[in-house]
């Protein structure tokens, strides 16, 4: 075996590196002007404005809480929640008697809040054989009352099945 000592074989030819940038942006020139028309579009709206009018408000002790709180386990866990809500609540939407009684309840809500307030404000008190005439009579709140109560009896069957308890400790009892 022979070793060639000869130098242009091993000379590593400099480049300039402006020219390796300059070779990039020709390779990515579509990503590029794709990027720097969102950009104008950003500026147009106000928001690279509104984003440099922040930057500028905030101490420098300020940004840096800042991005240790993004980057920090509780907000992470707190992101993961907040996802999970969503998709149950995206979940419980999807069906239409849900989503139906929702909107029945926040279209109402206004006069369901006045009756609340008003009653409350009032400071009269019923007693028990007014709210049971009451409850006789009126056969819409008969059966908001059974209603509300079968849900609250499903609730608490929902909330009996969560488990809060130490995921360590039930590895540890599993491998026993």
């Amino acid at each position: 075996m022979e070793m060639h000592d000869k130098e242009e074989e091993n000379e590593v030819e400099a480049v300039d590196p402006m020219e390796k940038i300059i070779e990039k942006v020709a390779d990515n020139s579509d990503a590029l002007l794709t990027l720097l028309d969102i950009l104008e579009k950003l500026k147009e709206a106000g928001i690279i404005k509104l984003l440099s009018d922040v930057s500028q408000s905030y101490l420098p002790t300020d940004v840096e809480f800042f991005g240790k709180f993004i980057s920090s386990k509780e907000f992470a866990n707190g992101i993961m929640k907040t996802g999970n809500v969503l998709l149950a609540l995206l979940f419980a939407l999807s069906d239409e008697r849900t989503a139906d009684t929702i909107k029945a309840i926040l279209f109402n809500l206004p006069d369901i809040s006045k009756d609340m307030v008003d009653t409350i404000g009032s400071g009269k008190k019923q007693t028990l054989v007014g709210m049971y005439s009451s409850i006789k009579n009126d056969q819409d709140l008969f059966l908001g009352l059974t209603a509300s109560m079968k849900a609250m009896s499903r609730i608490t069957k929902s909330i009996k099945k969560l488990d809060y308890s130490d995921p360590v400790e039930k590895l540890r009892q599993m491998n026993q």
